[in-house]
């Protein structure tokens, strides 16, 4: 039987439509190849985008796995905000994200030449919101 974090994080995966919740990059779950094909990206390139499970509130902070404690998001987001000294709250880093993908200061450069796994208008509208 599934763990309830593998449970919680196909769901965000399912509910966010497949999107970073931080950069709303396309990501991929189980087949690395596929995404490759799919985005005409070589397979070396694919490992920044694998779903990960994302806690809004951390364990230590007594947040849990269930479904309304995760979000989806890629490995280069998740690995950013939790590579800092004191890592961001979700909303605060989403909003640095933002900044920083408006700006095209985030991925590298090749990801912003493919609109169909970065479809950077979609996160900037979410940010006026």
């Amino acid at each position: 039987m599934p763990r309830l974090l593998t449970i919680s994080r196909l769901s965000a995966y399912l509910r966010q439509n497949g999107r970073c919740f931080y950069c709303g990059a396309s990501m991929w779950l189980e087949s690395p190849e596929a995404f490759a094909r799919e985005h005409g990206i070589p397979i070396e390139r694919t490992g920044r985008f694998r779903c990960t499970a994302e806690h809004l509130k951390a364990r230590s902070e007594g947040g849990g796995d269930d479904p309304d404690n995760i979000v989806a998001a890629c490995t280069f987001c998740n690995h950013n905000r939790h590579g800092r000294k004191r890592p961001m709250r979700p909303e605060p880093y989403k909003r640095f994200v933002t900044a920083r993908l408006r700006r095209r200061r985030w991925h590298q450069e090749w990801v912003f030449e493919r609109p169909v796994l970065l479809r950077l208008e979609d996160c900037l509208e979410d940010e006026a919101e």
